[in-house]
């Protein structure tokens, strides 16, 4: 039963993350399309694994800014605050998984989202990743130790 939630959860938080990204269903104009990844996440892992610890950590670490206008940038510049926040994510389950998943979890959180960040912003030659698998790639590498709960 929990790898049957793990398959529902991966690419349903991927799919939040990125609704809540850069560009993101800007057509509602109602909503602030960040509520996607600030409040989505959470309320569905919490959904899932009944419990409404994801919904307050996941919140809280959706809310850190890693862009251009980060204040962490100032003390630990791009791929330092793209670690950060790799990190930070990856860890917010442990309001769910074991301290040792979740200490993996956090390790490919941030390795994954550097990665990924440093593709889309400086590439390969001529070539750089499109933005919007940035968002896709973290969601899904920063929730895929649900898989062995």
């Amino acid at each position: 039963m929990n790898l049957i939630k793990a398959i529902i959860l991966i690419p349903t938080v991927a799919i939040l993350f990125r609704l809540g990204g850069w560009g993101g269903w800007k057509f509602l104009g109602f909503m602030n399309a960040k509520y996607w990844r600030w409040w989505g996440i959470g309320i569905t892992i919490s959904l899932i694994y009944w419990t409404p610890w994801p919904f307050v950590a996941y919140w809280l670490a959706t809310s850190i800014s890693y862009g251009d206008n980060s204040p962490l940038k100032k003390y630990l510049g791009n791929e330092g605050t793209w670690l950060f926040y790799g990190a930070v994510f990856g860890l917010c389950s442990l309001s769910v998984l074991p301290l040792g998943l979740s200490l993996i979890q956090s390790l490919l959180g941030a390795v994954s989202f550097c990665g990924l960040m440093w593709l889309s912003n400086y590439g390969i030659g001529e070539w750089k990743l499109d933005h919007q698998w940035v968002e896709f790639g973290i969601g899904a590498a920063g929730t895929i130790m649900y898989l062995f709960k």
